[in-house]
């Protein structure tokens, strides 16, 4: 069942000047797709719109259609800010004010969402963001005859849905999938994605330096508890000694998880001495109340968190928080 949407996007739109949407910082599928679609929506209308992440794009979204207009900021004043997959205005790195200091609307799906922005249309039950816009959009009627919508433009907004939706679902293997996501899937694709060419993008593009990252990763694996928690490290040195980046560290939380003993899968990322970015992943329990121990937050099954100390400090922590909620 849709989820009926109080505020109404199109209006909004075609009464704005000029328009800002912001992704959140580390971009993600589910953030650029949700944003690029917006973006393409805005052309269509005949709008000036930017489109920001406070963060370099990974490379394996480089083929989305649009990603080349992101972080080209023309403006410095708009009219409306349309916020994408941000939990939090801090989500928004850099562009937070605007949160605040203009008509904004923030569009999301995080059960820990705060509501920060003018309007908030945010759908805890949906599998992604892009799920989200995907619902405004049709009950706007973007999709239908009436709304002349070109047929170029409605594939180029269906690619990107389309990859938020596989992203955040784990290539629709998360438990967030559904009947709706499923039906969603098969008229995004009905209006033009080609679910093969963004697969082969995002899960068959590997480079080197990222496999080489992977192998030192996998090779320190930590278990806990009877194997049911499993604890994935990259340290600084990691990264320089691979050549890697930290953006090509996405989807590497899905191989601790693919353990059959696996309960709670972490990855914990070192960014500087004594911060790291803890991500967490959970076949059961709500893993968002335990990134909320350390204020951080997501989803039942994917949330995350930054934690401050030395390394096996930080373990001890996350491990500690991990007991604290398991059955």
């Amino acid at each position: 069942m849709i989820t009926v949407m109080q505020t109404k996007i199109i209006p909004l739109i075609k009464s704005a000047k000029s328009i800002l949407i912001v992704c959140h910082i580390r971009p993600d599928g589910d953030t650029l797709g949700s944003g690029l679609a917006l973006h393409h929506l805005c052309g269509a209308l005949g709008k000036t719109a930017d489109i920001v992440a406070d963060s370099a794009i990974p490379p394996q979204y480089m083929f989305m259609p649009g990603i080349d207009k992101v972080n080209s900021q023309q403006s410095k004043k708009y009219d409306l800010v349309l916020i994408v997959d941000c939990a939090d205005a801090p989500r928004m790195g850099k562009y937070q004010g605007y949160a605040k200091s203009h008509l904004s609307v923030n569009i999301d799906h995080h059960q820990t969402n705060d509501r920060f922005a003018t309007h908030n249309i945010v759908v805890p039950t949906a599998s992604s963001t892009c799920e989200v816009v995907f619902d405004v959009l049709e009950q706007e009627n973007v999709f239908n005859e009436s709304f002349d919508l070109n047929k170029d433009i409605a594939q180029k907004i269906a690619t990107c849905l389309m990859t938020g939706l596989s992203t955040d679902t784990g290539h629709f293997m998360h438990s967030s999938v559904n009947q709706k996501v499923m039906e969603t899937a098969g008229k995004l694709t009905a209006l033009g994605a080609d679910v093969h060419y963004i697969a082969n993008n995002i899960y068959r593009s590997d480079s080197k330096t990222r496999l080489k990252l992977l192998g030192d990763a996998l090779s320190r694996l930590r278990f806990f508890d009877d194997d049911s928690i499993c604890v994935m490290t990259l340290m600084l040195d990691d990264f320089t000694k691979t050549n890697a980046s930290p953006l090509e560290t996405e989807g590497f939380i899905n191989y601790p998880l693919g353990i059959k003993t696996t309960q709670v899968a972490v990855t914990i990322i070192q960014f500087n001495q004594t911060t790291y970015k803890v991500s967490f992943r959970s076949k059961g329990i709500d893993v968002s109340k335990i990134a909320g121990v350390f204020d951080g937050g997501g989803h039942v099954r994917a949330a995350g968190c930054t934690v401050n100390g030395f390394y096996e400090d930080v373990v001890d922590k996350v491990v500690k928080a991990i007991r604290d909620f398991m059955p």
